[in-house]
């Protein structure tokens, strides 16, 4: 009886360690997702079409840093440049295999960072781990 009873507090203990464990990666990820896609940074007044925002930031927004087939290497990726407007950070990418821009909003200069110093094996990897995942608009590939 008291061996059963010891058995039982063990995996009851076991479960709320897995449980807890479980809830503390996820909560985290939460907050960062929603921070990202809810931001507060994003002016009301820019415009809620992916045309007409990615034109807006192409002319209007600071060119902050531009990377080419040259500079990556890519086999997905053509150019991506950094803009900044009203203090947000933008994105625009043209893949290889189109020419089409397509623009990322609300990127954290820290994700920006890790994309460019690129310590995945492509900057292909990269733009899925670091800008992607990230963008408050849904105006992306």
């Amino acid at each position: 009886m008291i061996r059963n009873r010891k058995f039982r507090t063990y995996i009851y203990l076991l479960f709320v360690v897995f449980i807890l464990g479980c809830k503390s990666g996820n909560n985290q990820y939460n907050i960062q997702k929603v921070e990202n896609e809810y931001s507060g940074n994003i002016s009301e007044k820019l415009p809620s079409d992916c045309d007409e925002l990615l034109e807006l930031i192409q002319n209007d927004g600071d060119r902050i840093q531009y990377m080419d087939d040259n500079d990556m290497q890519s086999t997905a990726l053509n150019r991506v440049i950094l803009y900044e407007y009203e203090n947000v950070y933008y994105v625009v990418i043209r893949f290889q295999d189109g020419s089409q821009d397509y623009i990322y909003c609300d990127i954290d200069k820290s994700f920006w960072n890790r994309f460019v110093n690129n310590d995945d094996e492509s900057y292909g990897k990269g733009y899925h781990n670091w800008i992607r995942p990230y963008t408050s608009c849904r105006c992306g590939r």
